[in-house]
């Protein structure tokens, strides 16, 4: 895909933002690992192993396209220790969803060995689908998660985006799944959030 050329001080402006959106993030776990500890929230196990894992494969996938970025580094440095707090805090049992995403987060590291951009692919879209846990969890409940933290996380997206200098799949690809996935989290918290307690007001 064929890129635009821009000014060299837009390019730095670009590299700041890039280095916000990994910054943002791992502050914006630090309430939500303490909203955790606190019983405030509960992750869901299968949502934070699928995205850790994927997170993982992207990483890996973007380190020999030669696409890596500050917010994937932040990610699964974080994702992966949401993952320890999961089992001890998170919500008990297994769902049957759960179960299916953490299938595809397998076969997201069966095909990072045969095809680094095809798993950049498949990794995104199973990162999507790894959050309908979390989304089903705060759609019953957006109280079960912590807003100030997921405001934090959309943000660091939204510098994600605005530090993305090549827009194809191995350099935009996540930041804009990243995105998405926070954007639909901040829905639910807010808008769903308010309609709830409305409703029962």
């Amino acid at each position: 895909m064929a890129t635009a050329v821009v000014s060299a001080p837009f390019i730095g402006w670009q590299k700041v933002c890039a280095l916000l959106a990994g910054v943002i993030l791992i502050l914006a776990f630090i309430p939500y690992f303490i909203a955790i500890v606190k019983g405030e929230t509960k992750p869901s196990k299968a949502s934070w192993i699928v995205w850790a894992s994927l997170d993982i494969v992207a990483f890996a996938g973007m380190l020999m396209k030669g696409s890596l970025n500050y917010m994937i580094g932040a990610a699964v440095i974080c994702a992966t220790t949401t993952v320890f707090f999961s089992f001890k805090y998170g919500a008990p049992g297994w769902t049957t969803l759960e179960k299916f995403c953490i299938a595809g987060a397998a076969i997201g590291f069966i095909i990072l060995a045969i095809n680094p951009l095809l798993s950049i692919y498949i990794s995104l879209i199973l990162l999507f689908v790894g959050a309908f846990p979390t989304f089903s969890h705060a759609w019953k409940d957006p109280s079960r998660e912590d807003k100030f933290a997921w405001t934090l996380f959309w943000l660091s997206c939204v510098f994600g985006l605005l530090g993305t200098t090549i827009w194809d799949t191995a350099h935009a690809g996540q930041p804009i799944v990243f995105f998405i996935i926070e954007s639909t989290m901040m829905y639910i918290l807010y808008i769903r959030a308010r309609s709830l307690k409305s409703a029962t007001s």
